[in-house]
């Protein structure tokens, strides 16, 4: 019974490290734009934030978690939404 698990996982392992690519994680990359009050000082501000996601879908929870990541208070105007690419984590940071 060994061998045969054996011959059903090798196949399988070795498929895997022949594709250096297939354990990459691809992000859609976004960038969010706001226009609001900051926590700190309550002054008017612009923030930006580039926000890696799974999924190409924009939800609501995903631009109130934005605005929190961006430093601005929940009633900022959301005035962009850019997408950027689909790429890996290295490459959105890639001089």
């Amino acid at each position: 019974m060994s061998k045969n698990i054996r011959e059903l996982v090798e196949p399988d392992k070795q498929q895997a490290d022949s594709n250096p690519l297939e354990h990459v994680v691809m992000l859609h990359w976004f960038c969010f734009s706001y226009i609001g009050r900051d926590y700190v000082s309550n002054q008017q501000v612009n923030a930006c934030t580039y926000t890696g996601y799974e999924d190409n879908n924009i939800t609501m929870a995903m631009i109130n978690a934005n605005k929190k990541n961006a430093g601005v208070k929940s009633d900022a105007c959301l005035i962009s939404v850019s997408y950027l690419a689909h790429m890996t984590k290295e490459e959105f940071k890639a001089t």
